[in-house]
């Protein structure tokens, strides 16, 4: 048995996967435990999984040493739940963090706060290359304290705002950006297609093509900007606004090679967390969210490393009952399991 708890490895591993990778309600667990003569109570399977989530605890600081060991590129983005606090439910938040070169996810709760202190608590003194994100103003700190880090900004948010500015605002100027901005997007595919390396991509990227494209826009930004005739609406001025604000932020994955042009990755990763909250809607507690996040950043980090996510919960479970306490060999790339 599983220290703690009445569940063998297996059976833990499995009701942590169906819960957190597959979505599925700890009620439809209780049923098929119940069909195979085990009567649990909810409290009982929640229990459990507090005792998993507290021995991958111990196992966080090694990955998170991964995500940002010195000179990574990673990218962070957040998201909302709702978490029951003091007998009522507010509106709290969890973050992610991404290294794809290193194939590390972490995601990270504290106490539901979206406060720049958790972003310079987290970080800490860093030696990373970059961190890219959204334009969040909590974000806007790196550019001023952390002198070191390129901090890079979402193309693709850029773009967004001026598609609402196409669609529901009707402003004709929205195309041009749009189509150059989709120009720079079809660049960065060739590059996938080509296979090329960073070293290669930074050149193309510095290159004659993209700088024109890049001028295009810069040169329509500062006239459209320079007309004060009042004719453009509201949606339309603030994606000029906030694409002159984010300027730098947004071209410099210009600069490097392993730069990405937009924050997708992050985004694509902190998805199951939504999905999660339309499943769950709530969480019971802050502790309730904390064992969220410890489960989906082991989760994610099994789906970068091509490593079966049932199989690494098995093994590290068997790890745990063992006595072992080598974490950096207990970690989804280095524990064992075969691809």
């Amino acid at each position: 048995r599983f220290p703690g708890t009445h569940a063998s490895c297996s059976l833990l591993a499995n009701l942590v996967f169906n819960k957190y990778h597959m979505n599925t309600p700890v009620y439809r667990e209780m049923v098929r435990l119940l069909n195979n003569k085990m009567n649990v109570s909810r409290n009982t399977v929640y229990n459990w999984f507090v005792k998993g989530s507290d021995h991958l605890k111990k196992v966080l600081p090694v990955l998170k040493e991964k995500l940002l060991a010195k000179g990574a590129v990673v990218n962070c983005d957040e998201t909302w739940c709702r978490v029951k606090v003091a007998g009522k439910y507010g509106k709290k938040y969890i973050w992610c963090m991404v290294n794809k070169e290193a194939k590390v996810a972490v995601y990270f709760y504290d106490d539901g706060s979206r406060g720049r202190q958790v972003l310079r608590d987290f970080l800490g003194n860093t030696e990373i290359d970059a961190l890219q994100s959204d334009g969040f103003n909590v974000y806007m700190y790196l550019d001023k304290e952390l002198v070191d880090v390129d901090h890079l900004c979402c193309l693709a948010h850029a773009r967004a705002k001026f598609k609402y500015a196409q669609e529901q605002g009707k402003d004709a100027d929205a195309e041009y950006f749009i189509s150059n901005i989709g120009r720079l997007y079809d660049l960065e595919e060739q590059y996938r297609l080509r296979h090329l390396t960073p070293q290669q991509i930074q050149q193309e990227r510095q290159g004659e093509q993209t700088t024109k494209i890049i001028q295009r826009i810069r040169q329509r930004l500062d006239k459209l900007l320079a007309d004060t005739s009042g004719m453009r609406g509201d949606l339309m001025n603030k994606a000029l606004n906030y694409l002159k604000s984010f300027w730098n932020q947004l071209i410099l994955y210009l600069k490097d090679g392993r730069y990405s042009i937009d924050n997708s990755l992050a985004e694509r990763t902190l998805r199951p967390m939504t999905v999660e909250r339309k499943n769950s809607l709530t969480f019971g507690s802050h502790d309730g969210a904390e064992v969220s996040v410890v489960y989906h950043t082991f989760i994610e980090t099994c789906k970068m490393c091509g490593v079966s996510t049932l199989e690494y919960f098995k093994e590290f479970f068997k790890a745990i009952m063992q006595g072992r306490t080598d974490y950096e060999n207990m970690l989804p790339m280095t524990i064992g399991i075969k691809k």
